[in-house]
């Protein structure tokens, strides 16, 4: 049977934390990676014509199956797109997903359960299995428990469960393809000031200050909406059952969990710079996790590639 030419799309570099991972599960992919080509992209805005332009090349179909990898983010409604499942979806806020009956090229677009890649290598044992290796390379004895790692994840999450609450409500309300800022930080990581963090009042003050501004261009979302919204968020993220179920890997932005642990770290003298954080322990959790065995959803992305392979065939 020929099998089909699959270009598999993902956000970032090569050197990125998706191409890292999603490279490690095609290797998976028993006898298939020739039939497989990961191509980075960089960021997600304006990727789709770039998408279009590798299925195509001067009118000739250059892969059978085109699919786009991304982040889930704060664009996709978690009521349309149920966790923990890995979704077939359409691209941001409504875009049709381009298919071509004519050269048989299928695009589709995939989004990861969590929010974030980041969300994925957040694992409190593995951490834990980090930090006691790096103390006993510079002779000094690991000063927490696995224990106490667990207690400062989930502490460094209640920190930012608010400011958290605020990003998803802005991504919620949004409307068409008018961009929303769903933080008033410079990016990602980059956490508010303790006080705001430590104060639902000033976070909502926050949000709604760039709600504000969106009205010039979009004037049909109330402060009303957006103070409903908000309460059934918070209510969500202040729930026993969210807290239980360590639900904040999914739902918080993977770049602000490790900004709020890092910090936490700090309280107890135990110093974990951005930097290390991206180049030494990411590292060393991908190497060290089966994705496909622990996340039913790159389990499922896994079983959709292999039957990609053969899709119209």
């Amino acid at each position: 049977m020929t099998k089909n030419q699959i270009a598999l799309f993902c956000e970032g570099k090569a050197s990125s934390l998706d191409y890292q991972i999603y490279a490690k599960l095609i290797a998976d992919i028993a006898g298939n990676t020739t039939n497989i080509t990961l191509i980075p992209l960089g960021s997600v805005r304006g990727s789709y014509k770039v998408v279009e332009g590798y299925l195509m090349r001067r009118g000739i179909p250059t892969y059978n199956v085109g699919i786009f990898l991304r982040d889930r983010d704060f664009d996709f409604s978690y009521d349309d797109f149920p966790l923990p499942n890995l979704v077939e979806v359409k691209p941001t806020k409504g875009k049709e997903a381009r298919k071509n009956e004519d050269i048989n090229a299928y695009a589709l677009v995939f989004a990861t359960a969590r929010i974030t890649i980041e969300n994925y290598l957040l694992d409190a044992e593995l951490l834990w299995e980090y930090l006691k290796i790096k103390s006993n390379e510079e002779n000094k004895s690991l000063i927490l428990t696995q224990k106490e790692i667990f207690a400062i994840f989930k502490q460094a999450a209640k920190d930012i469960s608010d400011y958290s609450a605020v990003r998803h409500t802005l991504g919620a309300i949004r409307e068409g393809e008018i961009f929303l800022d769903n933080h008033w930080t410079s990016k990602s990581g980059n956490l508010p000031s303790q006080d705001v963090l430590a104060s639902f009042e000033k976070c909502k003050s926050e949000g709604l200050k760039l709600l504000t501004n969106y009205h010039q261009k979009v004037n049909s979302i109330t402060e009303e909406k957006y103070e409903k919204t908000l309460e059934e968020f918070k209510a969500k993220f202040d729930s026993e059952d969210f807290e239980i179920n360590n639900s904040y890997l999914e739902w918080f932005n993977g770049k602000d969990l490790a900004t709020s642990i890092r910090k936490a770290l700090s309280k107890s003298k135990i110093h974990l710079s951005e930097t290390e954080m991206k180049e030494k322990y990411y590292p060393f959790a991908v190497e060290r996790i089966d994705f496909s065995s622990k996340f039913e959803d790159f389990r499922d992305f896994k079983s959709r590639i292999t039957n990609a392979l053969t899709l119209g065939r």
